[in-house]
Protein backbone atom coordinates (compact mmCIF):
# COMPACT_ATOMS: atom_id res chain seq x y z
CA UNK A 1 0.00 0.00 0.00
CA UNK A 2 2.82 2.65 1.00
CA UNK A 3 4.48 1.86 -2.77
CA UNK A 4 0.79 2.54 -4.53
CA UNK A 5 0.15 5.69 -2.45
CA UNK A 6 3.71 6.79 -3.75
CA UNK A 7 3.17 6.32 -6.95
CA UNK A 8 0.07 8.08 -6.75
CA UNK A 9 1.58 11.10 -5.12
CA UNK A 10 4.59 11.35 -7.46
CA UNK A 11 2.94 11.53 -10.04
CA UNK A 12 0.29 14.69 -9.05
CA UNK A 13 0.19 17.80 -10.90
CA UNK A 14 2.39 20.43 -9.69
CA UNK A 15 3.67 23.30 -11.29
CA UNK A 16 6.72 23.39 -13.94
CA UNK A 17 9.48 24.79 -11.72
CA UNK A 18 10.08 24.14 -7.53
CA UNK A 19 10.72 27.23 -5.68
CA UNK A 20 13.08 25.46 -2.63
CA UNK A 21 10.04 25.55 -0.22
CA UNK A 22 10.59 21.96 1.46
CA UNK A 23 14.92 22.70 1.52
CA UNK A 24 15.88 21.94 5.40
CA UNK A 25 19.80 23.22 6.83
CA UNK A 26 20.77 19.75 5.89
CA UNK A 27 19.20 19.20 2.24
CA UNK A 28 17.22 20.81 -0.39
CA UNK A 29 15.68 19.51 -3.80
CA UNK A 30 14.75 21.15 -6.91
CA UNK A 31 13.20 20.32 -10.23
CA UNK A 32 12.71 22.41 -12.98
CA UNK A 33 10.54 21.11 -16.82
CA UNK A 34 13.06 23.42 -18.69
CA UNK A 35 13.03 25.36 -21.58
CA UNK A 36 12.08 22.41 -24.09
CA UNK A 37 10.50 20.02 -22.56
CA UNK A 38 6.62 19.86 -22.44
CA UNK A 39 6.26 17.42 -19.74
CA UNK A 40 8.95 17.11 -16.75
CA UNK A 41 10.03 13.17 -16.77
CA UNK A 42 12.42 13.54 -13.51
CA UNK A 43 11.24 13.23 -9.95
CA UNK A 44 13.23 13.78 -6.86
CA UNK A 45 12.40 13.15 -3.68
CA UNK A 46 13.66 12.26 0.21
CA UNK A 47 12.27 9.96 2.57
CA UNK A 48 13.05 9.66 6.03
CA UNK A 49 12.64 6.91 8.24
CA UNK A 50 12.50 6.86 12.40
CA UNK A 51 13.63 3.70 14.00
CA UNK A 52 9.81 2.51 15.02
CA UNK A 53 7.48 -0.29 13.46
CA UNK A 54 8.27 0.71 10.44
CA UNK A 55 11.79 -0.08 10.26
CA UNK A 56 14.68 -1.39 12.58
CA UNK A 57 17.11 1.98 11.90
CA UNK A 58 16.55 5.06 11.29
CA UNK A 59 17.88 6.89 8.07
CA UNK A 60 17.77 9.28 5.34
CA UNK A 61 17.51 8.45 1.63
CA UNK A 62 17.50 11.01 -1.37
CA UNK A 63 16.82 9.28 -4.42
CA UNK A 64 16.61 11.04 -8.49
CA UNK A 65 15.13 9.20 -10.90
CA UNK A 66 15.12 10.42 -14.68
CA UNK A 67 12.40 8.85 -17.00
CA UNK A 68 13.81 7.54 -20.25
CA UNK A 69 13.33 10.06 -23.09
CA UNK A 70 11.95 7.38 -26.23
CA UNK A 71 10.25 4.99 -24.27
CA UNK A 72 6.90 4.77 -22.32
CA UNK A 73 5.59 7.25 -19.86
CA UNK A 74 8.63 8.23 -18.58
CA UNK A 75 7.34 10.24 -15.61
CA UNK A 76 5.48 7.77 -14.55
CA UNK A 77 8.39 4.69 -14.92
CA UNK A 78 10.57 7.48 -12.44
CA UNK A 79 7.59 7.71 -9.91
CA UNK A 80 7.26 3.55 -9.72
CA UNK A 81 11.31 3.94 -9.62
CA UNK A 82 10.93 6.11 -6.61
CA UNK A 83 8.29 4.37 -4.81
CA UNK A 84 8.84 0.70 -5.16
CA UNK A 85 12.76 2.01 -4.06
CA UNK A 86 11.21 3.78 -0.93
CA UNK A 87 9.21 1.11 -0.17
CA UNK A 88 11.64 -1.77 -0.37
CA UNK A 89 14.20 0.23 2.35
CA UNK A 90 11.36 0.35 4.91
CA UNK A 91 10.17 -3.31 4.28
CA UNK A 92 13.53 -4.63 4.96
CA UNK A 93 14.99 -5.86 8.05
CA UNK A 94 18.27 -7.44 9.63
CA UNK A 95 20.31 -6.69 5.85
CA UNK A 96 23.36 -5.03 6.06
CA UNK A 97 22.96 -1.08 4.14
CA UNK A 98 24.56 -2.15 0.82
CA UNK A 99 21.95 -5.23 0.62
CA UNK A 100 18.93 -2.82 1.37
CA UNK A 101 20.02 -0.63 -1.53
CA UNK A 102 20.67 -3.57 -3.67
CA UNK A 103 17.40 -5.30 -2.98
CA UNK A 104 15.35 -2.19 -3.33
CA UNK A 105 17.20 -1.36 -6.88
CA UNK A 106 16.02 -4.58 -8.03
CA UNK A 107 12.58 -4.52 -6.81
CA UNK A 108 12.11 -0.69 -8.32
CA UNK A 109 13.36 -2.46 -11.76
CA UNK A 110 11.24 -6.17 -11.48
CA UNK A 111 8.35 -3.43 -10.78
CA UNK A 112 8.86 -1.10 -14.01
CA UNK A 113 9.80 -3.87 -15.84
CA UNK A 114 6.58 -5.54 -14.86
CA UNK A 115 4.28 -2.70 -16.06
CA UNK A 116 5.96 -1.64 -19.18
CA UNK A 117 7.55 -5.13 -20.11
CA UNK A 118 10.77 -3.35 -20.88
CA UNK A 119 9.19 -0.59 -22.96
CA UNK A 120 9.70 2.06 -20.44
CA UNK A 121 12.33 2.87 -17.77
CA UNK A 122 14.31 5.27 -15.62
CA UNK A 123 17.56 6.02 -14.31
CA UNK A 124 17.74 5.83 -10.31
CA UNK A 125 20.52 7.39 -8.62
CA UNK A 126 20.26 6.98 -4.76
CA UNK A 127 22.22 8.29 -1.70
CA UNK A 128 21.47 6.49 1.95
CA UNK A 129 22.59 7.36 5.30
CA UNK A 130 22.33 6.18 8.86
CA UNK A 131 21.74 6.91 12.14
CA UNK A 132 26.18 6.33 12.51
CA UNK A 133 27.35 8.68 9.65
CA UNK A 134 27.30 5.67 7.00
CA UNK A 135 26.78 6.74 3.87
CA UNK A 136 25.69 4.51 0.68
CA UNK A 137 25.71 5.93 -2.96
CA UNK A 138 23.63 3.71 -5.68
CA UNK A 139 23.66 4.30 -9.26
CA UNK A 140 21.43 2.76 -12.50
CA UNK A 141 21.92 4.41 -15.82
CA UNK A 142 23.13 8.44 -16.60
CA UNK A 143 22.35 10.49 -13.63
CA UNK A 144 24.98 11.11 -11.72
CA UNK A 145 26.12 11.61 -7.98
CA UNK A 146 29.27 14.07 -6.85
CA UNK A 147 30.75 14.78 -3.69
CA UNK A 148 32.67 17.22 -1.80
CA UNK A 149 35.46 16.92 0.65
CA UNK A 150 35.25 17.85 3.72
CA UNK A 151 38.95 18.75 3.51
CA UNK A 152 39.16 20.23 0.09
CA UNK A 153 35.88 22.03 0.04
CA UNK A 154 37.31 23.30 -3.97
CA UNK A 155 37.18 19.80 -6.02
CA UNK A 156 33.98 18.35 -6.58
CA UNK A 157 34.22 14.83 -7.37
CA UNK A 158 32.33 12.63 -9.21
CA UNK A 159 31.40 9.03 -7.75
CA UNK A 160 29.49 7.45 -10.49
CA UNK A 161 30.17 5.97 -13.83
CA UNK A 162 27.15 6.18 -16.16
CA UNK A 163 25.58 3.20 -17.45
CA UNK A 164 26.20 4.38 -21.07
CA UNK A 165 28.16 2.66 -24.13
CA UNK A 166 30.50 5.77 -24.18
CA UNK A 167 31.76 5.93 -20.45
CA UNK A 168 31.33 1.91 -19.80
CA UNK A 169 33.42 0.61 -23.17
CA UNK A 170 34.39 3.80 -24.51
CA UNK A 171 31.64 4.01 -27.25
CA UNK A 172 30.79 7.58 -28.86
CA UNK A 173 26.83 6.83 -27.74
CA UNK A 174 24.66 8.04 -24.71
CA UNK A 175 22.89 5.01 -25.18
CA UNK A 176 22.25 3.18 -21.65
CA UNK A 177 23.32 -0.38 -21.28
CA UNK A 178 21.38 -0.61 -18.20
CA UNK A 179 18.11 0.76 -16.57
CA UNK A 180 15.59 0.58 -14.34
CA UNK A 181 12.58 -1.64 -16.16
CA UNK A 182 15.25 -3.21 -18.17
CA UNK A 183 14.05 -6.74 -16.34
CA UNK A 184 16.75 -9.42 -15.63
CA UNK A 185 20.74 -8.53 -15.36
CA UNK A 186 20.30 -5.20 -13.56
CA UNK A 187 23.40 -4.66 -11.83
CA UNK A 188 23.14 -1.53 -9.75
CA UNK A 189 26.60 -0.05 -8.50
CA UNK A 190 26.47 0.06 -4.72
CA UNK A 191 29.39 1.22 -2.62
CA UNK A 192 30.29 2.83 0.74
CA UNK A 193 31.23 6.67 0.46
CA UNK A 194 34.10 7.26 2.48
CA UNK A 195 34.26 9.76 5.52
CA UNK A 196 36.21 12.40 3.30
CA UNK A 197 33.32 13.26 2.06
CA UNK A 198 30.17 15.80 3.56
CA UNK A 199 28.59 17.46 0.42
CA UNK A 200 26.78 15.93 -1.66
CA UNK A 201 25.31 16.93 -5.40
CA UNK A 202 23.10 14.46 -6.74
CA UNK A 203 22.13 15.75 -10.87
CA UNK A 204 19.56 14.37 -13.99
CA UNK A 205 21.35 15.20 -17.39
CA UNK A 206 19.54 18.29 -17.16
CA UNK A 207 22.29 19.90 -14.61
CA UNK A 208 25.11 18.30 -15.27
CA UNK A 209 25.13 18.79 -18.96
CA UNK A 210 27.06 22.03 -17.55
CA UNK A 211 30.76 21.82 -17.72
CA UNK A 212 32.02 20.14 -14.77
CA UNK A 213 34.14 23.23 -13.64
CA UNK A 214 31.69 25.51 -13.57
CA UNK A 215 29.41 23.51 -11.66
CA UNK A 216 32.31 23.05 -9.15
CA UNK A 217 33.08 26.73 -8.82
CA UNK A 218 29.31 27.15 -7.89
CA UNK A 219 28.96 24.65 -5.49
CA UNK A 220 32.18 25.33 -3.83
CA UNK A 221 30.91 28.91 -3.35
CA UNK A 222 27.60 28.12 -1.10
CA UNK A 223 27.15 26.86 2.05
CA UNK A 224 23.50 26.62 2.35
CA UNK A 225 21.62 23.55 0.18
CA UNK A 226 18.64 25.48 -0.43
CA UNK A 227 21.28 28.22 -1.84
CA UNK A 228 23.48 25.75 -4.12
CA UNK A 229 20.35 23.95 -5.90
CA UNK A 230 18.65 27.31 -6.33
CA UNK A 231 21.80 28.88 -8.05
CA UNK A 232 22.57 25.95 -10.31
CA UNK A 233 19.10 25.60 -11.27
CA UNK A 234 19.35 28.80 -12.46
CA UNK A 235 22.37 28.01 -14.20
CA UNK A 236 20.91 25.30 -16.25
CA UNK A 237 18.16 27.76 -17.26
CA UNK A 238 20.54 30.14 -18.57
CA UNK A 239 22.70 27.55 -20.39
CA UNK A 240 19.56 26.84 -22.54
CA UNK A 241 17.27 24.38 -20.43
CA UNK A 242 17.16 21.61 -23.05
CA UNK A 243 16.19 18.96 -20.49
CA UNK A 244 14.08 18.41 -17.14
CA UNK A 245 16.68 19.63 -14.46
CA UNK A 246 16.60 17.99 -11.42
CA UNK A 247 18.83 18.03 -8.27
CA UNK A 248 19.27 17.22 -4.95
CA UNK A 249 22.27 18.98 -2.16
CA UNK A 250 22.66 17.58 1.16
CA UNK A 251 25.13 17.57 3.98
CA UNK A 252 26.00 13.70 5.57
CA UNK A 253 27.46 15.44 8.71
CA UNK A 254 24.01 17.90 9.34
CA UNK A 255 21.72 14.80 8.05
CA UNK A 256 22.98 12.43 11.20
CA UNK A 257 21.51 15.20 13.35
CA UNK A 258 18.05 15.43 11.88
CA UNK A 259 18.15 11.65 12.44
CA UNK A 260 18.13 12.24 15.50
CA UNK A 261 15.29 14.37 15.92
CA UNK A 262 13.59 11.77 14.38
CA UNK A 263 10.08 11.09 15.60
CA UNK A 264 9.78 7.27 16.89
CA UNK A 265 6.52 6.55 14.98
CA UNK A 266 7.36 8.48 11.47
CA UNK A 267 8.11 8.08 8.30
CA UNK A 268 8.56 11.44 5.80
CA UNK A 269 8.14 11.64 2.04
CA UNK A 270 8.92 15.07 1.10
CA UNK A 271 9.54 16.25 -2.67
CA UNK A 272 10.97 19.56 -4.13
CA UNK A 273 7.19 20.99 -4.05
CA UNK A 274 5.61 19.69 -1.00
CA UNK A 275 6.09 16.78 2.33
CA UNK A 276 4.08 13.96 3.58
CA UNK A 277 3.97 13.09 7.17
CA UNK A 278 2.57 9.16 8.19
CA UNK A 279 2.25 6.98 11.15
CA UNK A 280 1.34 3.78 11.60
CA UNK A 281 -1.89 3.19 13.50
CA UNK A 282 -1.96 0.19 15.18
CA UNK A 283 -5.79 -1.45 15.75
CA UNK A 284 -7.05 -4.12 18.18
CA UNK A 285 -8.40 -6.99 16.01
CA UNK A 286 -11.99 -8.23 17.20
CA UNK A 287 -14.67 -10.73 15.79
CA UNK A 288 -17.52 -9.16 14.86
CA UNK A 289 -20.59 -10.35 13.23
CA UNK A 290 -21.25 -10.81 9.81
CA UNK A 291 -23.68 -7.91 9.38
CA UNK A 292 -21.61 -5.38 11.66
CA UNK A 293 -18.66 -6.45 9.22
CA UNK A 294 -20.45 -5.15 5.90
CA UNK A 295 -21.15 -2.23 7.72
CA UNK A 296 -17.48 -2.25 8.62
CA UNK A 297 -16.80 -1.76 5.11
CA UNK A 298 -17.89 1.56 4.87
CA UNK A 299 -15.76 2.65 8.76
CA UNK A 300 -14.76 6.31 8.66
CA UNK A 301 -11.47 7.32 9.25
CA UNK A 302 -9.85 11.00 9.20
CA UNK A 303 -8.28 11.46 5.61
CA UNK A 304 -6.28 14.59 5.03
CA UNK A 305 -6.23 16.64 1.64
CA UNK A 306 -3.89 19.74 1.75
CA UNK A 307 -3.41 20.12 5.10
CA UNK A 308 -7.11 19.96 5.95
CA UNK A 309 -9.43 16.80 7.06
CA UNK A 310 -11.84 16.31 5.20
CA UNK A 311 -15.24 14.26 4.30
CA UNK A 312 -14.17 10.80 6.05
CA UNK A 313 -14.05 7.77 4.10
CA UNK A 314 -13.10 4.24 3.99
CA UNK A 315 -8.66 4.73 4.21
CA UNK A 316 -8.42 2.03 1.69
CA UNK A 317 -10.54 4.31 -0.87
CA UNK A 318 -8.76 7.45 0.34
CA UNK A 319 -5.60 6.16 -2.26
CA UNK A 320 -6.63 5.32 -6.01
CA UNK A 321 -3.52 3.91 -8.15
CA UNK A 322 -2.27 2.24 -10.84
CA UNK A 323 -1.18 -1.55 -10.06
CA UNK A 324 1.79 -2.51 -11.14
CA UNK A 325 0.18 -5.33 -12.49
CA UNK A 326 -0.59 -5.94 -15.94
CA UNK A 327 -3.17 -8.38 -14.99
CA UNK A 328 -7.15 -7.15 -15.57
CA UNK A 329 -8.86 -9.88 -13.51
CA UNK A 330 -10.81 -9.01 -10.68
CA UNK A 331 -8.71 -8.25 -7.26
CA UNK A 332 -9.64 -10.37 -4.24
CA UNK A 333 -11.36 -8.73 -1.26
CA UNK A 334 -8.60 -7.15 0.89
CA UNK A 335 -8.43 -8.63 4.19
CA UNK A 336 -8.52 -6.25 7.36
CA UNK A 337 -4.56 -5.14 8.00
CA UNK A 338 -3.59 -5.26 11.53
CA UNK A 339 -1.71 -1.78 11.12
CA UNK A 340 -3.11 0.81 8.76
CA UNK A 341 -1.24 3.26 6.98
CA UNK A 342 -2.75 7.10 8.28
CA UNK A 343 -2.19 9.83 6.01
CA UNK A 344 -1.00 12.57 9.16
CA UNK A 345 -0.15 15.78 7.32
CA UNK A 346 0.00 16.60 3.57
CA UNK A 347 1.68 20.16 2.99
CA UNK A 348 1.89 22.03 -0.17
CA UNK A 349 4.44 24.77 0.38
CA UNK A 350 4.55 27.99 -1.13
CA UNK A 351 6.67 30.17 0.26
CA UNK A 352 9.71 31.51 -1.84
CA UNK A 353 13.02 30.35 -0.81
CA UNK A 354 15.20 30.77 -3.58
CA UNK A 355 17.19 33.33 -4.37
CA UNK A 356 17.22 32.67 -8.42
CA UNK A 357 16.14 35.58 -10.26
CA UNK A 358 15.30 34.09 -13.84
CA UNK A 359 11.93 33.51 -14.87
Amino acid sequence: MLSEYLINWLSRSVVDRSNGSTSRPSIALATDIGLVRKENQDRVACLKVGASSWSDRSFLVVALSDGMGGMKNGGECASIAISVFFSSLVRSRNESLIDKMRLAANESNSAVYDYYRGYGGATLSAVLIDLDGSAISLNVGDSRIYAESGVDRRVLNRLTIDDSLEEVVGGHGRELLQFIGMGDGLNAHVKYITPDYDRLLVTSDGVHFIHHQTLQDIFANVVDPSQAVSRLSALARWSGAPDNASLAVLSINRVEQLLLEAKSESLEVWDAFAELHLLRVKQEHVQVPVEAEAKAEAAILPIVKEGIVTEKKPIIDAVKVKRISRSRKKPKEPKEPKDKLQIVIQMDASTEGSDDSSR
